[in-house]
């Protein structure tokens, strides 16, 4: 598969805007494969109906804890940066938010 490097057009800390972004581009063939603070890595594939979210962890470095329950709910762990990681669901049923519970649980 092509890979393509695209700039970050918002702050990461915008995460609704961060989100947003990644959702579009994933639903035109882009799908996020890593990313730091400036740049993100896709995957060119074919356009599917995709959403993106964000847990910020308050320490760096540290692994949400609940990965195995948002997969049951259908987020996908995608890739990491330091406070950021960044979940993906396909899946139609999907809820449009991780769950606020869901994002305490990965805190804890």
């Amino acid at each position: 598969m092509k890979k393509k490097r695209k700039l970050i057009p918002v702050e990461m800390w915008q995460l609704e805007k961060v989100e947003s972004w990644l959702t579009e581009l994933g639903q035109n063939g882009l799908q996020l494969e890593k990313f730091n603070s400036l740049f993100a890595t896709f995957l060119q594939s074919e356009p599917q109906q995709v959403e993106y979210r964000m847990i910020v962890m308050p320490k760096k470095d540290t692994q949400p804890t609940n990965t195995e329950e948002l997969a049951l709910e259908g987020w996908d762990f995608v890739a990491s940066h330091e406070f950021y990681h960044i979940f993906r669901s396909q899946k139609a049923d999907a809820t449009s938010e991780i769950e606020p519970d869901l994002t305490k649980q990965a805190q804890a």
